[in-house]
């Protein structure tokens, strides 16, 4: 059996930064609602955070967002498995882990309310551990069952981009780079979110009810009708 498959471009991404006042603190750059700059329809996805000690010191953190149409998927159907494709431009620092997480309440186009947005978006629904890939090496996110129950059907689906030590509050040190990723969304490299699904709804069937046997002499077949959950099933049994 042949399940449709969705490989939904990137209709919309752009990333957000927010920098600490100099000589300020990790949580000026990190628990605040407002970024500094947000930038829509780049070439490039920045994710991550860093500290810069020289010339002035500062923290900065960015986070990413990424907008789908998966209109085309009908309403009732069920998602069997999806995974989202990044194309790696570079990587700053030290070797990191990239979650995708909720995008719910970001706009279709960002603004700077949408950092603090995703603040409080600390679920995986899926990652990806980095170590200094070659540029131009794609990185593939399986969506778990969380994310996949996030996908919009009939609709437009969000999602967020946040480094691990983003999620998990944890500030950089030394004054190095850490985690600083820059995926490539230039025409021809977006981020690709490819999705297989059922036409019918996966849910289990928990019961089976109202069964009718049937015999059409006519025809010289058995007919058995029954209730499979919310679904009417007819089943022929040659004779």
């Amino acid at each position: 059996l042949i399940m449709p498959t969705l490989a939904a471009t990137a209709t919309g991404s752009g990333y957000m930064e927010k920098r600490s006042p100099v000589g300020g603190t990790y949580a000026q750059a990190h628990d605040v609602a407002d970024a500094d700059d947000v930038y829509n329809a780049v070439p490039n996805l920045f994710i991550g955070q860093y500290y810069r000690l020289l010339p002035t010191e500062y923290y900065e953190v960015r986070r990413s967002s990424l907008v789908f149409n998966t209109t085309s998927i009908p309403s009732g159907a069920g998602i069997i498995s999806a995974s989202l494709a990044l194309k790696v431009s570079q990587l700053s620092g030290a070797t990191f882990t990239l979650h995708l997480v909720s995008g719910a309440d970001l706009a279709d186009t960002i603004v700077v309310a949408d950092f603090g947005d995703l603040l409080g978006a600390v679920t995986s629904f899926g990652s990806v551990s980095i170590a200094q890939p070659a540029q131009g090496t794609i990185l593939t996110i399986t969506l778990n069952a969380t994310g996949m129950a996030a996908i919009t059907k009939g609709g437009t689906t969000r999602f967020g981009f946040r480094s691990a030590n983003d999620i998990n509050n944890i500030a950089p040190t030394d004054g190095t780079e850490e985690g600083l990723l820059y995926g490539s969304a230039s025409a021809g490299n977006e981020p690709v979110l490819t999705i297989v699904y059922s036409q019918f709804p996966t849910d289990p069937i928990t019961r089976v009810t109202n069964l009718i046997h049937r015999y059409d002499r006519k025809q010289g077949i058995y007919m058995l009708e029954g209730n499979l959950g919310d679904v009417t099933s007819d089943m022929g049994v040659p004779e």
